[in-house]
Parts: structure tokens; sequence; C-alpha cells
């Protein structure tokens, strides 16, 4: 299963995950909205839009008309998440994350967010919310992997969109390199004025260089302009082949540099590039055939904003 290639589509979803809510408010409850026909009440939407924000570091606008997209963005969350869970169902699909699976992934913590302190949320909470978002994407990618059975792709369409985006095909200009560095300005020259008279650069290195990993011992480095030590990239950039540069300071010690093989900017040709273009190609027509299937699923799901909720209710509370 390939996450990454719906995730675009799936973004909204992330922030939401609020579950069914299937039961009906009494006559004197306010309703904040309507998904599907299910009423959500006031309250309930104030606290589902305050999760909205704090997950995402934001303050509660004071752009009225911002504010009102946010909690249409918070509906169309409950939205997506039921139709995946209707979908889930009808076909027959589940994704069940262990706690260890969870507690194995590079990116989960268990500290809260920041702004969650006013939510009374606490880590298990927190916890169980970004197991069922991980649930829900695994759901979202197999809908997805059914969805795109039949892509066809032809190389005309590759080679068109090689052609549309070929400045996107350009490899920078690089370069092969060696490197010594010391760290006492005296040897340096020293080492600087022995390579000049014909010396070995690279046993030099060997013997005196304090490079421990790309470089080490005169070892060659391939490096774009962009990657270049930004100290160094004018002089290294003006070197011819075969020459060394003047002992250049940091404050990491003393560098010389040989420019063994320059290589200038070219463009790459379709070949070397078409398996990218395809994975390009085939992942942007996947994640358009799954948001129109979603979006005509949402769209049938009337969403109706009822009684609003100004966000100056939100400052108030905030201010008390």
């Amino acid at each position: 299963m390939r996450f990454g290639e719906i995730i675009v589509v799936v973004a909204l979803l992330l922030a939401g995950c609020s579950g069914r809510n299937d039961a009906t408010p009494g006559p004197d409850v306010p309703v904040g909205a309507w998904v599907a026909g299910k009423p959500i009440e006031y309250e309930e939407l104030k606290r589902l839009i305050r999760i909205y924000l704090a997950e995402r570091g934001m303050d509660v606008p004071t752009d009225e008309m911002l504010y009102r997209q946010i909690t249409f963005n918070v509906l169309q969350d409950i939205a997506e998440t039921e139709v995946l869970l209707k979908e889930s169902e009808k076909r027959g699909l589940s994704q069940n994350i262990s706690d260890n699976e969870l507690d194995g992934l590079s990116d989960f913590s268990e500290d809260l967010p920041s702004g969650f302190e006013s939510l009374s949320e606490d880590r298990s909470i927190w916890k169980e919310r970004i197991k069922r978002r991980i649930e829900l994407i695994g759901i979202a990618a197999e809908i997805s992997n059914e969805l795109s059975e039949g892509i066809s792709i032809t190389d005309e369409q590759l080679l068109e969109e090689y052609r549309n985006h070929i400045d996107t095909y350009v490899e920078a200009p690089h370069f092969e390199l060696r490197m010594i560095r010391v760290k006492d300005r005296e040897l340096a020259m020293t080492i600087r004025k022995n390579i000049l008279k014909g010396w070995s650069f690279q046993k030099l290195a060997e013997q005196y260089s304090t490079l421990r990993d790309d470089g080490a011992g005169g070892r060659i480095v391939h490096l774009t302009a962009l990657e270049l030590p930004p100290a160094f990239a004018p002089e290294i950039e003006s070197l011819p082949e075969g020459r060394i540069s003047p002992v250049l300071a940091t404050d990491e010690g003393f560098f010389i540099f040989r420019i063994e093989k320059r290589f200038p900017e070219r463009t790459l040709p379709f070949e070397d590039v078409r398996d990218s273009i395809y994975d390009n190609v085939l992942s942007r027509e996947r994640s358009m055939r799954y948001r129109n299937w979603m979006q005509a699923r949402v769209a049938a799901m009337n969403i109706q904003i009822g009684t609003p909720i100004p966000a100056k209710e939100f400052q108030n509370e905030d201010n008390r």
C-alpha cells in the first residue's frame, strides 16, 4: 500500500475523525450543523472546531469569512469520515493499528499538540485519535487502489508531460572534487605549496586531513553548485579542472580544494526520467479518481450549517 499517493487527497480527513453521531438532540438543544441529515449539537461543533484549530496551531480567526470556511472544513471532515466508514463496511475493508505499531511510527508523539491544554484532552485520547486517522488513511488507500484499476498511461502522455515540464528535468551543475582540512593555517599553507610542487593531493590528504566522512582521505566528493559550502562557493565554482584553491578558513578549520571534473547544467533525456514521469502521472491520475469519487459522495451528504457560531464567541471564552 502506497500511502504517499493519497495523502494530499485525504488531507482534510487527517484533522477530523469525529466518528458517527446518531444521537438526536432534544428540542431545546441548539444544532450547529447537519451532515447527511444527522444533527451536530452546537457545543459539539464548537469542540470539533477547537480541535481543528489546536491541531494546526491556529488562533481563532477574527475574520468571520475565514472562520465560516474553517467551520465548513470541519463538517467536510465529518462527511469524509462517514463516507469511509460506510465504504469500509460495504467493501469489508479494515485497518487495525496496534498500540505497538503506533508507538513505532517515527512521526508519532504522545505529547499533546500546542493548544490541546484548553480541550481537557489527555494522552490516551490523543493516541486514539492518531490511531483512528491512520486506520482511515489505510482504508482510503485501499479504496484508491480499487479505483485506480485499469488506469492506462501511454508514452504519448509521458512525452507530453516531459515537454510541458521540461524545466523540472534539468540537472544542476555539479563537480567532482577532493579536499583537505587541517586545524593549523601554517600546515595548510605548507600542504598547498607541496601540492603545487607536484606532491600527490590524495596522499597528503590521507596523511594530514582531519575529514572523517565525505572526502576523508582525499576521496572524491560529488557536489552540485547548490551543495557547495556557501563560504567557498565562489572560489570553487571559478576553479578550472585540475587546479587547487587557496587555503580557505572557516570555524571548522583550513580547507584546500581541487576540482577533478566539472559537469555543466544539462537537460536530462526523456529515457533517463521516464520512470519518474510515469510515477508522477500515475499518482496524479489516482488522486484525481479518488478526489472525484469522494467529492461526489460528500456532496450527497448535504452539509448544512445550523445555528452559526460566531468567532467572537470563542474569543470571549478565551478571554475569561
